[in-house]
């Protein structure tokens, strides 16, 4: 095995110098015939310099370039006023090639180059001159250990087959891909695209594009659906790549989630660092009776404390059996209702939300901005539903609470995971006997908190008095 760290033959120094006086002579030949500036007169003195730099150079990044195999790497270490590393996992090796140039067939030795998946044809490693018996000697090692590796892995599989907790179906992840947002993915290129304002013209394109200020209401209509159905493709493609190959296992006390069809990733959270389950239905996935489920974590596979999506698409009758066998917890499908009385004050207050986007655009942006005003019966409508999905239920030590913003969010809480809980009630709240409840949990580096707003009064009480009990093992 090379544990041993190993230098280049000596003749690399030669290559390299080589390799640069080529350089020097086509950059000489260029200047000479060009004669920019008059700088035939300094050719030679630069020429000389540059040989004595690449000299320099030359041995100095010979002696400070080694390599080894070790731990089932490829080890490349190098530089000489900054170090650069680099280790090649065995597996990733694709191709060694041995090639020998006319130095390398002068003095005996070879050229070995080591390409990796994803390189793009290219070399991820070169050792420019070694002897033809270790290019051989490494051939055989990495053969051999991709062997092994390859066998372990297998073996590995064998053992952890019994143990995976979900995997993501095509059908899912094509349902998945298709009622995820888009939004999110198209502001993310908006702002990429912006960097490259020196390189792209928007000037030019937006001055191409003053035709649609004056174009008919049915051609802009039909812009935004085809900036809407690109935005729609754009995420589309990205959650495909991003939630590939999904799956979920239990090894060793803790939840291990890998995802992705290019770039794998896999995250490893401890089972008693999970601090509550969050079930989440947006209004595309709903209809279908489709969630995604949340887990929010203080720490895990990171630095940071982490919400990481546990299953991105299960049917919603499946989340009590699925969440039940992973975790001590117990899922309630029946919550108690805010008080009809309520539903006056999410009607008002998202009435008075698409007032306050609509009033201004009516008045500075006329005739256009009346198009504004069919916010007001889309926000009165996601009131009543805010209205209709707000919930709660106590069962011994957990603790369930269920709101809606845009999505409906449904959050399970074990007593002892809970942080902090406190009652908020405003003067008009006051005046129908209501209240709002705000839990928070140790999850990020802020915490997270989640609130229902409107309670009956009593109901707020209850739950308060229930945390309060230290006895029942609160933490």
């Amino acid at each position: 095995m090379m544990y041993d760290q190993k230098r280049l033959h000596p003749v690399a120094v030669l290559v390299k110098i080589a390799k640069a006086i080529k350089e020097i002579i086509v950059t000489n030949i260029f200047l000479f015939v060009t004669n920019i500036g008059n700088i035939r007169s300094f050719l030679l003195i630069g020429t000389i310099l540059a040989l004595i730099l690449t000299i320099i150079s030359s041995v100095l990044n010979w002696l400070k370039f080694t390599y080894r195999i070790e731990e089932n790497e490829f080890r490349v270490e190098q530089g000489v006023f900054f170090k650069k590393n680099r280790y090649i996992p065995i597996e990733r090796i694709q191709s060694i090639n041995v090639t020998a140039g006319f130095i390398q067939r002068l003095f005996g030795v070879v050229k070995l180059e080591i390409e990796t998946a994803g390189g793009m044809g290219e070399a991820e490693v070169e050792l420019i001159a070694i002897r033809k018996e270790e290019a051989e000697q490494i051939r055989t090692i990495i053969k051999e250990q991709k062997r092994q590796i390859a066998q372990g892995e297998a073996e590995q599989d064998k053992l952890e087959e019994g143990r995976v907790l979900y995997k993501i179906s095509f059908n899912e992840l094509l349902i998945t891909a298709a009622t995820s947002s888009g939004l999110g993915v198209a502001l993310s290129i908006v702002a990429f695209l912006s960097q490259f304002d020196e390189i792209i013209p928007y000037e030019k394109i937006f001055d191409k594009l003053e035709w649609i200020v004056h174009a008919s209401v049915t051609m802009i209509v039909i812009l935004c659906l085809i900036g809407l159905i690109i935005a729609w493709i754009i995420s589309f493609i990205g959650v495909l790549l991003q939630y590939g190959d999904f799956t979920v296992r239990e090894e060793a006390g803790q939840i291990i989630i890998s995802s992705g069809i290019f770039e794998k990733k896999q995250i490893s959270i401890p089972i008693d660092r999970i601090q509550a389950i969050k079930v989440t239905e947006n209004w595309l996935r709903q209809p279908f009776g489709y969630a995604t489920v949340h887990i929010e974590s203080a720490g895990g596979g990171s630095d940071k404390d982490v919400e990481t999506i546990l299953f991105p698409l299960i049917r919603k009758k499946q989340v009590k059996e699925k969440v039940e066998s992973f975790f001590h917890l117990t899922i309630n499908e029946t919550l108690h209702p805010v008080p009809r009385r309520a539903l006056s004050r999410f009607l008002l207050r998202m009435l008075i939300l698409s007032l306050l986007i609509a009033v201004p655009l009516c008045l500075f942006f006329k005739p256009w901005g009346y198009l504004s005003l069919i916010l007001i019966p889309f926000a009165l409508v996601l009131g009543y539903f805010q209205y209709k999905d707000t919930g709660w239920y106590l069962n011994g030590k957990e603790l369930t609470l269920s709101f809606r913003v845009l999505n409906k969010t449904t959050v399970f809480f074990e007593k002892k995971r809970i942080q902090s809980l406190e009652l908020k009630q405003s003067y008009f709240q006051r005046q129908k006997d209501l209240t709002s409840v705000q839990c928070s949990i140790i999850s990020k580096s802020t915490g997270s908190f989640f609130a229902v707003k409107n309670l009956e009064e009593k109901d707020g009480m209850e739950i308060y008095k229930w945390f309060s009990r230290r006895s029942e093992g609160q933490v």
